[in-house]
């Protein structure tokens, strides 16, 4: 047979084969369609356990099904003296109890009641203690008191009554019995304080309990009250001159600060820093009848290098880490989206039914190599998430659970990033009011020595100026070495002195102001000159005047050399732009913080002067 009889022969075989029918063609697209919906959209694609998906693969819950982040959380950041006396806070939980345990006792809902008094049980029990163990004192901070005292005797008492600078007993007499009603218990937390850690466990109801929910316990925020009841016993032990108690309360608020700041979380941190700022602000100087020495000043120093180290950055997100990979985990078994807009209870289904449309893999996934961007923190800004074209979805592209799942993490994460972009900023402010505060030290162990000041800039024969403030403070600041090399009978930008103009001083520079950091040896802090200020042209120091609540070092949003003694403010430069804004001009007070600047006062201070204030000079 030829091919084309063999080609006739099929032909005419397909001809007499049976026409599929219409109905029969729609049923196959039909369960096409079915079958893709369900891949796309019913099907559940579970949580692969991996280091790129989960980040880590233990601890597991139970059911061996999930990473169980809150375990994990506590096998990174508890220290091994969690149940030892080298531990603080269990030290302040034997004597002041707990801040959960006192809420219990206020809960009239008898289910509130008992998850509050399960969490009491499991922080003795974290932390090596008898749970049936009595308070033997008890703590009130100083709003609370009054608070307490209005409702007891009906009079009203204004906000404003917690000082904010030296007090007395005159000043604020319902203050003086707060303080003998709490001394014993500020005593007991000053030295909880000394031990080598202090720190909280955390607690939760169940294992379906989101790790984020800890946070929102009391005992996670109780550091803030102590610190409000230290820092008012600092200041009132300055009023009365006990300058040696008002430097170890401000030393415990330090230490405290830089504890918090480990429990965890970017607010852990952020109330580490928040107390810190509170440890900043003791006005130490404030009393010039009872100045601090310079053996006191020494000793302050001295406790302040011995200070436990700052919570990191990278250490901080790694926690965030944890607790977004953990939310995601939570939301991927149907939780965290809330279906009920009619005030009824929330239908399970319809929450399973809305997550299983997406794949969490993808958004772990991405969410690591992302937090991996966040911690690296070189030209992050240039990432994705600042990136418009990013934002422009292509919405026939959903019918995907891949790009769907892409779509919505990026809505997510664009939520995270304002956050992490503050706490980021709060370091970094956290660092320049630091610098600011051994600024300040030097500046008045300066002044015990030579009885004034330092001068501005000091000055040749024909007043011509020779070498800045910053200068004469190096012996005072831990750069003795460098200060004996420097020769100051010759110009700060002689032939010879230009060698230390590249010499890095991070003491002398704000990690916000990229004018400063981007060049090296360039600094962003000055003083200001004018008949008014601390500080003049004539290459003379002044005496530290009666009114220490006057501003001794500013931010400015321009930059020179540390050396320079020719860039300091004017008044009228510092007036001229007093709202500290940020202006497009070089010249002139302010900062790259958001909202305000920090100042250095002659009290010992540091402050953060917002926009809307008026600068003091």
């Amino acid at each position: 047979m030829s091919t084309n009889d063999a080609t006739a022969v099929i032909d005419e075989a397909v001809k007499k084969q049976p026409k599929k029918k219409w109905y029969q063609r729609k049923r196959l697209w039909f369960a096409l369609v079915l079958l893709l919906f369900y891949w796309d959209v019913l099907r559940v694609v579970p949580i692969r356990i991996s280091p790129e998906t989960t980040y880590i693969t233990k601890p597991l819950t139970a059911d061996g099904k999930r990473v169980d982040y809150f375990k994990g959380f506590e096998e990174l950041l508890y220290p091994p003296q969690m149940q030892t006396d080298d531990n603080g806070a269990r030290m302040v939980v034997r004597a002041l109890g707990t801040e959960t345990a006192r809420q219990a006792t206020l809960e009239t809902d008898p289910v509130k009641k008992a998850k509050l008094e399960e969490r009491t049980r499991q922080i003795y029990e974290k932390l090596g203690l008898d749970p049936n163990e009595k308070p033997t004192l008890s703590y009130r901070e100083p709003f609370q008191y009054l608070q307490d005292l209005e409702k007891k005797t009906g009079k009203k008492y204004e906000s404003e009554i917690e000082p904010t600078s030296p007090w007395t007993d005159e000043d604020y007499p319902e203050l003086a019995d707060w303080l003998k009603e709490n001394t014993a218990a500020l005593d007991l937390v000053a030295n909880a304080l000394k031990k080598p850690v202090y720190f909280m466990p955390l607690t939760r109801g169940t294992e379906e309990e989101p790790l984020l929910e800890t946070v929102l316990i009391g005992d996670f925020q109780r550091p803030r009250g102590f610190a409000r009841g230290l820092i008012a016993r600092a200041r009132h032990r300055i009023a009365a001159g006990d300058i040696d108690g008002a430097m170890d309360d401000t030393i415990a608020i330090r230490r405290l600060g830089r504890f918090s700041g480990h429990q965890g979380f970017l607010v852990g941190a952020l109330v580490g820093i928040a107390i810190e700022g509170m440890g900043l602000s003791v006005e130490l100087f404030d009393n010039p009848e009872h100045s601090p020495t310079k053996e006191q000043i020494a000793r302050l120093k001295a406790e302040l290098e011995k200070l436990p180290p700052s919570c990191d950055y990278a250490e901080c997100m790694k926690t965030e880490r944890y607790a977004s990979l953990d939310s995601f985990q939570y939301m991927s078994r149907g939780f965290g989206v809330n279906t009920n807009f009619q005030g009824e209870e929330d239908s399970i289904f319809a929450r399973q039914a809305g997550m299983r449309t997406f794949d969490f893999n993808v958004m772990m996934k991405r969410l690591n190599k992302d937090f991996d961007t966040l911690i690296d923190g070189t030209n992050w800004k240039e990432k994705w998430w600042y990136d418009p074209k990013q934002s422009q979805a292509r919405p026939w592209m959903m019918i995907s659970r891949y790009y769907r799942s892409q779509e919505v993490y990026k809505v997510l994460f664009r939520l995270l990033v304002p956050a992490v972009e503050a706490g980021r900023e709060a370091y970094r402010r956290r660092d320049c009011s630091e610098n600011l505060y051994k600024i300040a030290l030097a500046m008045h162990e300066y002044t015990l020595d030579h009885g004034t000041l330092p001068p501005a800039y000091t000055v040749d024969a024909n007043g011509k100026p020779l070498h800045s403030w910053r200068t004469l403070l190096l012996p005072y600041l831990g750069q003795e070495e460098l200060y004996k090399k420097i020769k100051l009978d010759e110009p700060w930008d002689s032939e010879y002195n230009k060698q230390f103009h590249a010499t890095s001083l991070p003491v002398f520079q704000c990690p916000s102001n990229w004018r400063s950091v981007d060049k090296p040896g360039w600094t962003a802090y000055s003083v200001v000159l004018g008949d008014e200020t601390l500080f003049d042209a004539t290459g003379k120091g002044k005496p530290l005047p009666a009114n220490r609540d006057t501003i001794l070092v500013v931010e400015t949003l321009h930059a020179r050399n540390w050396m320079d003694p020719t860039g300091e403010l004017t008044l009228d430069d510092a007036m001229k732009f007093g709202t500290l804004k940020v202006h497009t001009d070089t010249v002139g007070v302010g900062s790259f913080h958001a909202g305000g600047m920090n100042v250095a006062k002659a009290n010992g201070s540091v402050e953060f002067i917002a926009n809307t204030e008026t600068l003091k000079f």
